[in-house]
């Protein structure tokens, strides 16, 4: 099966901007409905994905308001399970593997910039569609 086909781009995915803040990151999750949501550098890169419990342990530890999470950049909140991007090119085995235990994989091409990702359903749509 060619993942490529089950390849949700970039464009049709929200992002965050490495140099957003928190309250950003809570704004743009809350309004898509995310539980996570990937992080790109200023050159495109991927950076790591940030989840709504990253972002709850660091609020459960720092009591503060939305106006001072304006003023928290993004990069201080600690990422407790990262996910691993992958490449596009990577094999079947490796992304099914990588599904298995992350929401989703973000995929980079060769140079890292960010291409994508690829979630369990749109994988089970592509192997469901390849049999029918």
């Amino acid at each position: 099966m060619n993942l490529l086909s089950a390849l949700i781009p970039k464009s049709e995915v929200a992002t965050l901007d490495g140099n957003d803040t928190l309250r950003m990151a809570v704004e743009k999750m809350n309004h898509h409905r995310y539980a996570m949501i990937p992080v790109i550098g200023s050159q495109g890169h991927y950076l790591y994905s940030i989840s709504t419990g990253d972002i709850l342990f660091y609020l459960a530890e720092h009591d503060m308001t939305l106006r001072e999470m304006e003023e928290v950049p993004l990069g201080s909140v600690p990422v407790y399970r990262p996910l691993m991007a992958l490449p596009v090119t990577s094999g079947n085995e490796e992304v099914i593997e990588a599904l298995m235990n992350q929401n989703y994989v973000p995929l980079v091409d060769e140079r890292g910039i960010f291409v994508g990702i690829l979630t369990r359903k749109k994988l089970f749509e592509a192997l469901s569609k390849k049999d029918a």
